[in-house]
């Protein structure tokens, strides 16, 4: 029983909670935009006297975890995306892990997920939405990206499909739907589970219907750059109370118990379960089922985020609107950039603008990005970009069943702007300005003050015109440039070291019981090929799909034939045969590389 309060206290509270009113007025206004001196950030928190009081409100209770607020929050939540159960966490990352942890839960029998399972996903995103899965010991499956939405390509999941798939787990990428009908149909031709990650998704639908409800679970992010904030947090939701019941075991320590913070006996059964090899009447509190965790918020956190839901609707409604401004102020660049779009149906809850480069730009993206940022405009790329070439998958097993060739055109030239609902119009106006100086104008038309960018800088510049080289050698310097600069490059000096290294390894061994040296380099190269094409193709390109043998055969044929047509050539002014084909060996793995890189694995640039 709480101790009763004294009447003075609530007048006390009330007078508190009108003096952080006037506070936020006076410390928390945010200035008007000034071209001059003002950020124009990707994301940020939009917050009024209304969240500060909610958040004091829950101080003076003291109730350290979560309690009343949270209660109307979840309640609050659930009606707002179209859910029957919603449960917080403590972050969008720990919603994506207790979402997926469900799906292994032996509540689901001979539906639960098992390590060896194999998940799709989408090669470009943020980690913890397929980290989980490698978690839990399952093999992601990654699909490229389709461009302009920067979701996954729904026309390469049937060559993804084998007999292990069992999940599917994609984010609608920067609140911009993936075609959610297409997917959900494909999940239930396979009978595949389906985890929305909405993390940067609240308040978008599809055909009016919002996303998240459409899977078996969805997630959501509460950080403070997203659609509303918390501070640091999240939620999960479903209309399967099953899920529900285990996804909240997950959260809370994986117990058994689903007791509130707070209270005892629920179940009114408390000291008369029989669970595994526990005694009879062992206490249900401290009863565990799952391999769990401890992901909950405080109600400090969940009385931020009510006062933000009232907020909610006006939020989505800017997000949208500033998109529209963005869209059409940089319609006269699209020869320049690819511009974002949409699948039919969807109503987009933005929370980031992305552009890409076109191909053929003679100056990069990150030439572009530090231009913007020197200009006080922040810009961020597409999180981690294709995620199989991240440092942290090296070694890890997965499936990529053909080329992400986009996937790797977003880690070379796409990034994206702010639109948040704090970005005013003169804001977007600045940005929108800024684009169109530097790709029209120049560097120099526009200095930053205190800016270290030099002025009309060429590179920059070269971005406002098409690459048509004005003769052979311009071209010839632009397209040996990109080489140099490929990204690629870098990890294919590593492996063409290894290559040559045993390449010309097994041509000397071969040199010793084949008597022709035309002989010894043909075998020596049949024998190589196999582990040319897995370091190559896995390690490069992130590929080893069979597609692709035919096209490295042929490609290899030729760069044989140069080199028995070399070797002729180099014995026939009087060089040993192991001198010539040592001289050899740097033209074969240059062309190996142009081959490899524009041929065989279609990764252009």
């Amino acid at each position: 029983m709480s101790n009763p309060v004294d009447p003075s206290a609530a007048t006390i509270r009330r007078e508190i909670l009108e003096l952080v009113e006037r506070y936020h007025a006076l410390a928390h206004v945010p200035p008007p935009f000034d071209p001059a001196v003002s950020l124009v950030p990707v994301a940020g928190r939009v917050y009024g006297a209304r969240e500060m009081q909610f958040l004091v409100d829950s101080a003076l209770d003291f109730w350290l975890t979560s309690g009343r607020f949270n209660d109307a929050f979840e309640e609050r939540l659930a009606q707002c995306v179209g859910a029957r159960h919603t449960l917080t966490v403590n972050s969008g990352s720990s919603a994506n892990l207790i979402a997926f942890s469900a799906l292994t839960s032996h509540k689901l029998k001979g539906r639960r997920l098992q390590p060896g399972d194999e998940v799709i996903t989408c090669a470009t995103g943020f980690p913890t939405t397929i980290n989980p899965a490698i978690l839990w010991g399952m093999t992601p499956v990654f699909v490229d990206v389709h461009l302009p939405t920067y979701n996954i390509d729904v026309s390469a999941l049937e060559a993804a499909v084998s007999p292990r798939t069992r999940a599917v787990m994609l984010a609608h990428t920067l609140g911009n739907p993936f075609d959610v009908r297409a997917i959900r149909a494909f999940c239930d031709k396979y009978d595949l589970y389906l985890i929305e990650d909405c993390c940067d998704a609240l308040g978008a639908t599809v055909n009016g219907k919002p996303v998240g409800t459409f899977g078996d679970i969805g997630t959501l992010s509460f950080y403070p750059a997203h659609h509303i904030t918390m501070g640091e947090g999240g939620a999960v939701f479903t209309d399967n109370l099953m899920l529900a019941k285990v996804m909240e075991s997950f959260r809370d320590w994986g117990r058994d118990c689903y007791c509130k913070p707070g209270c005892d006996n629920t179940c009114n059964n408390r000291f008369g379960w029989t669970l595994g090899d526990l005694p009879t009447g062992y206490d249900h509190k401290y009863v565990y089922s799952h391999l769990g965790f401890n992901l909950k918020i405080t109600d400090m956190q969940a009385a931020v985020g009510l006062a933000q839901l009232d907020r909610l609707q006006s939020f989505i409604s800017e997000r949208r609107r500033n998109f529209a401004t963005l869209q059409d102020g940089l319609k006269e660049l699209e020869e320049y950039f690819i511009l974002p779009a949409s699948i039919e149906g969807a109503d987009p809850s933005w929370f980031g603008y992305p552009l890409t480069l076109r191909e053929g730009a003679s100056s990069t993206r990150d030439e572009l990005v530090k231009a913007l940022n020197a200009r006080r405009i922040g810009t961020r790329l597409l999180f981690g970009g294709n995620l199989v070439r991240q440092p942290y998958m090296k070694e890890r097993t997965f499936r990529a069943p053909a080329p992400l060739v986009n996937a790797d055109i977003v880690v070379d030239r796409t990034f994206w702007i702010g639109l948040y609902p704090g970005l005013s119009e003169p804001a977007l106006n600045y940005t929108i300005e800024t684009l169109h100086d530097l790709l029209r104008g120049g560097m120099g038309s526009r200095p930053p003050d205190g800016a270290s960018v030099e002025p009309s800088s060429p590179a920059l510049s070269a971005l406002s015109e098409p690459n048509t080289a004005s003769g052979p050698v311009e071209g010839l310097m632009g397209r040996t440039r990109k080489i140099l600069l490929d990204p690629l490059l870098a990890r294919f000096v590593t492996v063409g070291i290894l290559n040559t290294a045993v390449g010309y390894s097994l041509f000397i061994a071969a040199l010793a019981v084949i008597p022709s040296s035309f002989g010894a380099l043909v075998a020596s190269y049949v024998l190589a090929l196999s582990f040319n094409f897995w370091s190559t193709g896995g390690y490069v390109f992130g590929s080893t799909s069979p597609d692709r043998l035919i096209p490295f055969f042929g490609a290899h044929a030729f760069i044989l034939t140069f080199q028995a047509i070399g070797l002729r050539a180099l014995e026939g002014i009087g060089m040993a045969s192991w001198a010539a084909g040592l001289l050899l060996l740097p033209a074969a793995v240059v062309m190996s590389f142009i081959l490899s890189r524009y041929v065989v694995f279609g990764r252009r640039p």
